[in-house]
């Protein structure tokens, strides 16, 4: 998937996604956690001759066993 908007921005925030541990920043790619979407989801996004591109997206599933969240389906 291809996102089509400022990748500057995009790397601030998720910068910030990285100081408050929402994100890891990777040599090529941020790994992404977004717990407030619905279904909640983890991205890993890519970042190359100014434009950004989705690697992957799976649905986030928290258990109360684990008392924290899995990945589970690809989305």
């Amino acid at each position: 998937m291809k996102i089509d908007l400022d990748c500057d921005k995009l790397i601030r925030v998720l910068d910030d996604m990285v100081a408050s541990g929402d994100a890891e920043k990777l040599p090529t790619e941020y790994a992404v956690d977004f717990y407030d979407t619905e279904p909640p989801m983890c991205m890993e996004i890519e970042f190359f001759k100014g434009k950004c591109q989705v690697l992957s997206c799976y649905s986030l599933l928290f258990s109360s066993d684990l008392d924290g969240w899995y990945t589970g389906e690809k989305m």
